[in-house]
């Protein structure tokens, strides 16, 4: 496996820190686009990076790695913090965590 660049991660660093909801998405997984529904129905703001229309998506997606561990999309922040993927999305919200991590934000609505 390639190291990754400075630049690389930066970038990654930058796009979460700048984001309230940072999501780094592919435009074909149904799981993304199932994560984007929740925020979407929540009306909570996000920024999404489809890695798969990026031209640096490969190297984004490796650098996520070796921030998370976790390999696969979507990769969801929430006020910096990793929340996970899908599956752990789904479990914030409805355990209710989610919602207290977006009240936790100035940009939030709820």
């Amino acid at each position: 496996m390639a190291a990754i660049s400075q630049t690389i991660m930066q970038t990654v660093k930058k796009a979460i820190s700048e984001n309230t909801v940072m999501i780094f998405s592919k435009s074909y997984c149904p799981y993304c686009t199932r994560a984007k529904d929740i925020f979407d129905d929540l009306d909570v703001d996000y920024k999404a990076l489809e890695l798969n229309d990026h031209p640096e998506g490969p190297s984004i997606q490796q650098a996520l790695q070796e921030l998370t561990s976790q390999k696969t999309v979507p990769n969801i922040f929430v006020n910096q913090k990793h929340i996970g993927g899908y599956d752990a999305l789904k479990s914030a919200l409805d355990s209710g965590k989610l919602q207290t991590i977006l009240k936790n934000s100035p940009s939030a609505k709820l």
